[in-house]
């Protein structure tokens, strides 16, 4: 039992790269929840994702690692957002295969571009 513990505790103790505890979500998967309009479950989570990824590149650009990819209008609605994924899944429904953070990102980019090209695009 003793060296049960001293085993538990020694792996508790290693420290874990985020490749083993990052999972990538198929884009079909988000997909299936954004195209469900009338399950506001679907919609929530589909929003719910969207955001956070919209935070993720947020983040990044404040702190300069990397420019927005898209640029969201200050007075953007929930119904606008959730429209342009919606539109994206509906007409690029082949590439869901590819990670559902990629897929929104280019949504959101379809849908918002950056004008004065003071964005870059590339992930």
């Amino acid at each position: 039992m003793n060296k049960l513990i001293c085993l538990l505790a020694l792996g508790l103790s290693v420290p874990v790269a985020a490749e083993q505890w990052m999972v990538s979500i198929p884009a079909s998967d988000i997909g299936a929840a954004c195209l469900d309009k009338d399950n506001l479950v679907s919609t929530e989570i589909c929003f719910a994702f969207a955001l956070g990824v919209t935070q993720t590149y947020e983040s990044l650009a404040r702190r300069e690692i990397t420019p927005m990819p898209f640029c969201l209008p200050d007075e953007i609605t929930r119904k606008q957002a959730l429209s342009a994924i919606r539109k994206q899944f509906r007409r690029a429904r082949a590439e869901a295969s590819i990670p559902a953070d990629e897929f929104v990102r280019e949504a959101l980019v379809a849908a918002f571009p950056c004008v004065d090209g003071d964005a870059d695009t590339t992930p």
